[in-house]
């Protein structure tokens, strides 16, 4: 505005018509919009007066554009040489079409490259249509050049005011910024603190896994970390843990003891029975020692980490078969003060179970399980194990071992009995044994044991094989009757009782439960678990007691067809009931009965019953 111009005359001065482009003396040229700008003249005035070949200008330089030497001429631009340290957005008019070149520029440099701090950079020149925006940065709310009046015209003023409305802009793209930083180091804190939540709580999980190993005598697997630091109990921080370098000072644990009711040696060690609690050697040494045991090359010293590890508790397995008599008896003896322990570890009972198919191991066993055996036999693996002792030792034995049960209650079989493991022990002992006290235990409490899952398993094993043996099972006979048959018999598992007791009872047994049950047949047909026991009551009733089933079922032999609603027709229409009618029809000795039944069932046969299907199982359609 203050200072000359480059060339004759200003191409900012200049109007700016559509289709008519300025050239640099000032005449026209019409514009071509198909095949690009027009071309000024080759010849320029210069201030000399000569005329000079020039260039025709290219359709994307602009009168901002930096000459040869790289550097704009500003000239004597008062108002923009006091914006030192600004970068200003600057809108122009394009000699060469209607288009709006965007530049940020400051005094004495070339354009700048980003409008403010934060911001990605823009290129040195953009060209849009007229009336687009430029390209904006992803920030919001977006940058919208300023309109600010008077600038573009040259009135005096507009710099300043220019330079204030993006000074604004600055600053509220820095607070911006600022916000957006802030809010991502809460979200990053957030995250942490819930990690360092996640991971107190899961090493708590494992600490707990830990002692409850300890207390059963179990041995933790390798790698497993060690219980974590806890906060004082007046801590600030709660449950939560605190931030790194505030912890509290914690005092040592003392040391749990590993079983109940065996007190640890002060020094730790583990007493004769191997009670104590194994630490496990170093996971690469125990791999060098189940090498070395694959190549029959005993690692002696090593052998309760072989068996407490789930490779080498393979190896040690495979490797008991092969020892000579001196290296089995040496084996033995390093693994007898730890029988306990492996009793119950997850890998080492299965070592401990083949270590009881050895029968100079059976004393030593014997001695380390006594006084634990009800423990064990409630335990997963040690159940294992005492099955396995108990199949493989000598009846008397077996006896001497099983004898500690037998409290003179009669509870403590019943209790065992109940649970998952230790039904499948008593069953086990009872197999072995024959004890008496564990019949006697198990008639005292059939009706509560036959109503549960557990006890309704052992309640059928022990009367089968106490009938098998020639014991006699009367008092669980009575037992059932006197705890209500019909209602046992419909129950989803003590029904499984009384069958067996059924089938294995002596003949007045059987009978007295018969006489008890036949009256109730039509009411068990019509049940799930019912209708099995009314079928194995008449597979087992005596030849009056059916006739007299059948005269209730079909009626007097010779009679017609009984009308509807009557017994026979209920039962071929009910889905479990049918099976019972079949029964029937098969247990009919008597001819003339049997083709009398059959016209009944040809007769009461429709399609919405079974009787077709009942006709068919009985080869009689």
């Amino acid at each position: 505005r203050n200072g000359p111009r480059r060339g004759p005359s200003s191409v900012w001065s200049q109007p700016l018509v559509a289709g008519v482009l300025p050239s640099a003396a000032g005449e026209g040229k019409e514009q071509d919009f198909e095949t690009g700008p027009a071309v000024a003249a080759d010849e320029d005035t210069a201030s000399d007066g000569q005329r000079r070949p020039t260039r025709p200008r290219k359709p994307h330089m602009t009168p901002l554009e930096a000459p040869e030497d790289g550097m704009p001429d500003f000239g004597a631009d008062a108002e923009l040489s006091a914006l030192s340290g600004a970068d200003i957005l600057c809108s122009s008019a394009e000699p060469y079409g209607q288009l709006e070149a965007w530049h940020t520029f400051a005094p004495g440099m070339a354009p700048a490259m980003a409008l403010a701090p934060g911001m990605a950079p823009m290129a040195q020149h953009h060209f849009l249509p007229m009336g687009a925006m430029p390209p904006q940065p992803q920030l919001s709310p977006p940058l919208s050049p300023p309109t600010v009046p008077g600038v573009l015209a040259g009135a005096d003023g507009g710099a300043e005011v220019l330079a204030a409305e993006l000074a604004k802009q600055v600053v509220m793209l820095q607070a911006q910024a600022q916000a957006q930083a802030a809010q991502a180091a809460q979200q990053q804190a957030a995250q942490m603190q819930q990690m360092m939540m996640q991971q107190h709580m899961l090493q708590q999980q494992q600490a707990q896994m830990a002692q409850m190993w300890m207390t059963h005598g179990m041995q933790m697997p390798h790698g497993w970390p060690a219980p974590p630091m806890q906060p004082q109990p007046n801590s600030p921080f709660g449950h939560m843990p605190p931030p790194p370098g505030q912890w509290g000072v914690v005092p040592p644990m003392p040391p749990a003891n590993p079983v109940v009711g065996r007190p640890v040696s002060p020094a730790g060690a583990p007493g004769a029975t191997g009670a104590g609690h194994h630490r496990p050697g170093s996971p690469s040494a125990v791999a060098a020692a189940a090498a070395a045991l694959s190549t029959n090359r005993v690692p002696w010293g090593q052998l309760l980490d072989l068996a407490t590890d789930a490779r080498g508790s393979r190896v040690l397995q495979d490797a008991l078969g092969r020892l000579s008599k001196s290296q089995l008896a040496r084996a033995s003896e390093e693994l007898a003060p730890h029988l306990l322990l492996m009793a119950r570890h997850p890998f080492g009972n299965y070592v401990a179970s083949t270590l009881a198919g050895f029968e100079h191991m059976h004393g030593l066993m014997a001695s380390a399980f006594s006084g634990e055996l009800r423990a064990l036999l409630c335990n997963p693996q040690g159940s294992r194990v005492v099955q396995a002792l108990l199949g493989a030792m000598p009846a008397a034995a077996a006896r001497d071992l099983v004898a500690e049960l037998d409290d003179g209650s009669l509870r403590v079989v019943a209790d065992v009995a109940r649970d998952t493991h230790g039904s499948w022990g008593v069953i086990a002992a009872f197999d072995k044994t024959r004890a008496p006290f564990i019949l006697a235990s198990i008639c005292e409490h059939v009706v509560p044991l036959a109503t549960q899952q557990n006890g309704c398993r052992v309640v059928q094993a022990v009367l089968k094989a106490a009938a098998q043996g020639g014991m006699d099972i009367g008092a669980a006979v009575s037992g059932l009757i006197a705890g209500g048959l019909e209602h046992l018999a419909t129950h989803s598992f003590a029904n499984y009782a009384v069958q067996v007791a059924l089938r294995h009872a002596s003949a007045p047994q059987r009978e007295a439960m018969a006489n008890e049950l036949l009256p109730r047949l039509l009411a068990l047909s019509a049940s799930k678990h019912g209708s099995n026991v009314a079928e194995s009551v008449l597979s087992l009733a005596q030849q009056p007691q059916l006739d007299q089933m059948c005269e209730t079922v079909f009626g007097p032999l010779g009679a017609p067809a009984v009308p509807p609603g009557d017994a026979l027709r209920g039962l071929m229409e009910h889905p479990f009931g049918n099976y019972v009618l079949q029964t029937l029809v098969r247990r009919v000795a008597e001819p003339r009965r049997r083709a009398d039944a059959i016209d009944k069932l040809r007769a009461a046969t429709a399609p919405s019953n079974y009787g077709r299907s009942i006709l068919a199982r009985l080869g009689a359609e």
